[in-house]
């Protein structure tokens, strides 16, 4: 039954505008991974309707894993519950540090990588103060990106930082030092002249 499907990978085709299958997901409730592959792969959105995702309680409560590149600015992702979510891979989306979907996003108190990868139009990071848990922090290809938010500092467990080819970022916040955990800062590509310190990262 559909009860033990775990793993997911659907073709969403974003140029039908069809409706998303919110109530065939909601009965996969042991549903632990879930990919949304957009169709064609280098698809970007334009005049996308908000209303693809409905505003429902959320579903898929063990959903650990959700990789959706190419997420059109309008969709929040509020339609997925985010309590158990491990991962998050919201890979060459295009919504900048004012997107309403933050907010939900910081539910996610167990996030442990948050994947941004060629997120285009994000100038700032968002605050990443709810995620206490993160790892691995992943913000390659943001070409716009110019600044790091302070939060960033209370990420005690983040191993790797991620910022190569941000080209037109210039300087890391002086928070960083308090990564105390962080092993690996990959800068390469980018503006950045100086690293804080001395003090934390101390396994860098």
């Amino acid at each position: 039954g559909t009860d033990k499907v775990e793993a997911l990978c659907l073709k969403f085709d974003h140029r039908l505008q069809q409706s998303f299958p919110y109530e065939e997901l909601r009965r996969l409730s042991n549903l632990r991974y879930l990919e949304m592959r957009p169709v064609p792969d280098n698809w970007r959105p334009s005049g996308f309707p908000a209303t693809v995702l409905p505003m429902n309680p959320p579903i898929l409560a063990e959903l650990r894993w959700l990789s959706w590149h190419n997420l059109p600015p309008v969709l929040t992702l509020t339609a997925f519950s985010m309590l158990n979510m491990v991962i998050l891979d919201l890979s060459w989306s295009t919504f900048s540090e004012s997107w309403d979907g933050w907010s939900h996003i910081k539910m996610a108190r167990n996030l442990k990588v948050l994947n941004l990868t060629g997120c285009a139009q994000l100038q700032r990071t968002p605050d990443l103060s709810a995620h206490v848990k993160l790892e691995q922090l992943i913000l390659e290809s943001c070409g716009r990106l110019v600044e790091i938010d302070e939060s960033i500092g209370q990420l005690k467990q983040l191993v790797l930082l991620n910022l190569r080819f941000c080209r037109k970022l210039r300087r890391l916040p002086e928070e960083l030092v308090n990564l105390e955990s962080l092993k690996e800062l990959l800068i390469d590509w980018t503006s950045i002249r100086e690293i804080p310190g001395p003090g934390g990262m101390k396994k860098l």
